[in-house]
C-alpha cells in the first residue's frame, strides 16, 4: 500500500510539523507560514 499523496495529506504533515497554520473561512481553508516555517522556505527558496 502506497502512502497518500494528496494535497490534504501534505498540508496535514506541514501543520503537524508547525510549519503552517490553517484557518477555515466559510468554505475556504486559508494557509499561512508560521515563524518556524518562513525561514525554512526563504533558506531553500
Amino acid at each position: 500500500m502506497s502512502p497518500p499523496t494528496t494535497a490534504s495529506h501534505h498540508t496535514t504533515v506541514l501543520r503537524d510539523a508547525r510549519l503552517i497554520t490553517s484557518h477555515r473561512h466559510a468554505d475556504t481553508v486559508l494557509y499561512a507560514l508560521t515563524p518556524l516555517g518562513a525561514p525554512l522556505l526563504q533558506q531553500n527558496g
